[in-house]
């Protein structure tokens, strides 16, 4: 910019240099609207979560609402005598599945998955496991007996969420693949490993739905009667001797007096009694 003499800007200088300016409206702006449309994009994301929230909450409280309509899960009281000791159905109505040996090869691995087959062909895959054993020739089971053993069992599972008989399916079906896999029958006594499967089998029976804690401090019939000691294995406990009590369902029945007595005393221990790690259990 030329200057005058002296100094100083000559004034039409000034006005020339400044028209070169575009004018105060063609200026940018600061960028507002990003600004806006992510904050606005976050409070919808936020509506988003709690709409999701609430659907989640809405459709659990269905659920267990609906549950209720057919299951009692505050009926903590043992089913009675009479009800659990008498089959609604018999041997001949249990169909007998011919394993592949696919499948049979299958059911020794930990991978196993459970969600594939229907209860009454679970059944088929856990006698398989006894006769595998060589329990029922260890044991001289009668053939008809263990049937009807494994079907007072899988009724006397309640349709539990999650602790139901599939769940009784899952640990043994685990417990029979750890066996496999550790080549257990070269190192435990087969009797030992009989032990082991049928407490896998009968380790929830008639299970409430709530855990130990809840029976102690809702002060339950089953919390009371244990005197708050493991209140639900000493009932899974005593509902598997009960079923075993009758003669029709007593796998035990051709062991010696001895051997019976280390079967109900190694599996009458709640704290002996250990569950598998079931993995396959979430391979839906």
């Amino acid at each position: 910019m030329p200057a005058s003499r002296g100094g100083r800007v000559h004034e039409a200088s000034i006005h020339r240099h400044a028209s070169s300016f575009p004018p105060r409206s063609l200026l940018p702006r600061p960028r507002l609207t990003t600004r806006l449309t992510l904050s606005s994009a976050e409070s919808l994301r936020g509506v988003e979560v709690e709409k999701c929230r609430k659907e989640i909450r809405e459709i659990r409280d269905q659920f267990f609402e609906s549950q209720k309509k057919y299951f009692d899960y505050n009926r903590t009281s043992p089913i009675a005598d009479e009800a659990k000791l008498n089959l609604k159905r018999d041997v001949p109505n249990y169909p007998k599945y011919q394993l592949s040996q696919e499948t049979i090869d299958y059911l020794k691995q930990p991978t196993f998955n459970i969600w594939h087959w229907e209860p009454n062909e679970m059944l088929s895959l856990l006698e398989h496991m006894y006769y595998e054993l060589g329990l029922v020739q260890e044991w001289n089971i009668n053939p008809i007996t263990l049937k009807r053993w494994l079907l007072c069992v899988q009724e006397n599972y309640r349709n539990n969420p999650f602790h139901n008989f599939r769940h009784c399916f899952c640990v043994s079906q685990m417990m029979y693949g750890v066996i496999n896999l550790c080549k257990l029958t070269e190192s435990i006594p087969l009797c030992d490993l009989g032990i082991l499967l049928t407490s896998a089998v009968c380790h929830d029976l008639d299970h409430p739905g709530y855990n130990n804690a809840y029976q102690i401090n809702a002060r339950t019939e089953l919390a009371i009667r244990y005197n708050n000691i493991s209140p639900l294995e000493n009932h899974h406990c005593s509902v598997a001797f009960q079923i075993l009590s009758k003669p029709e369902f007593n796998i035990f029945a051709n062991v010696s007096n001895d051997t019976f007595k280390a079967i109900q005393n190694v599996s009458g221990r709640p704290d002996w009694r250990v569950k598998p790690r079931a993995r396959n259990e979430r391979n839906r």
